[in-house]
């Protein structure tokens, strides 16, 4: 059977994670990046290094995008040296950043009249789940596409769940991290109240996880992230205030009313004023506590 070559075009924090995973798995890996010293790392465990998109298309069967936005996407695909600068007939283009659903369907015709399929494939759980392929993945794309994309998506993630048409998995993630945008500022303000109330905050993190306020941001992010002070979650403010103004914009494009999503998008873009675009998300926890916005 013919070894599927594999791109991957973004090795940031998760594109590196992916990268990893990819290489223990014993797949043969083309990467590139802006930044050399994300390549050289690569280089140094096997993977081979492309000098542009357009190359990354040219050695690989199936293209991996992990960028930090459509237009980054975008330029990737459409850009000088992008995939369409170079053969792409034939090549399976698998985006698993969270973009835009309407960028992306753009993208997916304008691929196919080059004769390539897009499937979007946007991933949650984080870091350190894409190291051990334990990623959940929103899939969308023609069902032809995703069947191809399945072999390498099994790899990365333990649920993979197809949504429907192009844009699909796009959209599905943004709702996703609207609810998790959502939740992490509740459960902020509830642990600040918490603390200035005087419960003991170890027991009170126990009770709420086996009770009817547990949510992700209460099992995972106050124990790991949040009451340690750690703020070390591998999801930066820029990305979730992104992925929040998608949402928001597509809850307003299907005519869904946004009286709560409208005040957490407008909380979220306070947040990275205050904190910056690389300071991680948990460390919202600082400017609730401070009541700084």
């Amino acid at each position: 059977m013919k070894r599927v070559r594999t791109g991957i075009i973004g090795l940031g924090r998760m594109g590196g994670a992916v990268a990893d995973r990819l290489l223990d798995q014993g797949v043969d890996l083309v990467v590139h990046d802006v930044a050399a010293a994300a390549v050289d790392r690569l280089t140094d465990r096997g993977a081979a290094a492309a000098t542009g998109p357009a190359d990354v298309t040219q050695r690989s069967d199936v293209v991996l995008l992990v960028l930090p936005d459509s237009d980054a996407v975008e330029a990737a695909v459409e850009g000088p040296g992008g995939l369409l600068s170079g053969e792409v007939a034939g090549r399976l283009v698998v985006d698993l950043s969270s973009s835009r659903p309407e960028s992306t369907r753009r993208l997916h015709g304008e691929l196919s009249r080059h004769r390539a399929a897009l499937v979007d494939a946007p991933v949650s759980r984080g870091v350190p789940a894409a190291r051990t392929g334990q990623l959940s993945i929103f899939v969308g794309g023609e069902p032809a596409a995703v069947d191809r994309a399945l072999p390498v998506l099994r790899e990365l993630g333990t649920d993979i769940v197809p949504m429907g048409g192009p844009g699909t998995g796009h959209a599905a993630k943004a709702l996703n991290n609207l609810l998790n945008a959502t939740t992490v500022l509740s459960a902020c303000e509830v642990l600040a109240a918490a603390r200035r109330t005087g419960l003991d905050v170890d027991a009170f993190v126990q009770a709420v996880n086996v009770s009817s306020g547990r949510s992700y941001a209460t099992e995972v992010k106050w124990p790991r992230h949040i009451v340690p002070g750690s703020y070390d979650s591998g999801f930066s403010t820029a990305l979730m205030a992104k992925d929040v103004a998608i949402a928001v914009e597509l809850l307003r494009g299907s005519g869904t009313a946004t009286a709560v999503s409208a005040v957490v998008d407008q909380t979220w873009r306070a947040a990275l004023g205050r904190l910056g675009a690389a300071r991680d998300h948990t460390q919202v926890m600082e400017l609730v506590e401070r009541g700084t916005w």
